[in-house]
């Protein structure tokens, strides 16, 4: 691997799995996939249960912008996609996001499930 540590999950992540996270409208994570988590190089446990902006260091302000503009489109829709520029060890990469809206009974944005695909 061209002298990379085969044991950094950041690195050997192949391109095509999936990162899913599901989060609450004002951001909080309530479930996160293992992949999800390597790719923020942060162990499960200090992912769930935090903001997703405070998860992504440095791209804090950018982040919250972010999930105003997710959380407002999907209180009109029930999908979104978004192409967004991911900085992972050092360096960026695309991905892809398809943001699906889970609503209650009353049509009221509970959740968000959102999966990336890195599109680089």
């Amino acid at each position: 691997m061209s002298g990379q540590d085969v044991d950094d999950p950041i690195t050997v992540r192949p391109r095509w799995v999936p990162l899913v996270v599901t989060w609450e409208p004002d951001g909080t994570v309530l479930s996160a996939s293992d992949s999800y988590a390597a790719q923020l190089g942060l162990p499960m446990d200090q992912v769930v249960g935090r903001q997703w902006p405070e998860l992504v260091s440095g791209e804090e302000e950018m982040c919250r912008r972010q999930l105003l503009l997710t959380v407002g489109a999907l209180a009109a829709t029930d999908l979104l996609v978004v192409d967004m520029p991911t900085r992972v060890g050092g360096r960026t990469e695309w991905f892809r996001w398809n943001e699906t809206a889970v609503r209650d009974a009353e049509g009221r944005l509970v959740r968000i499930c959102s999966t990336g695909i890195e599109i680089t």
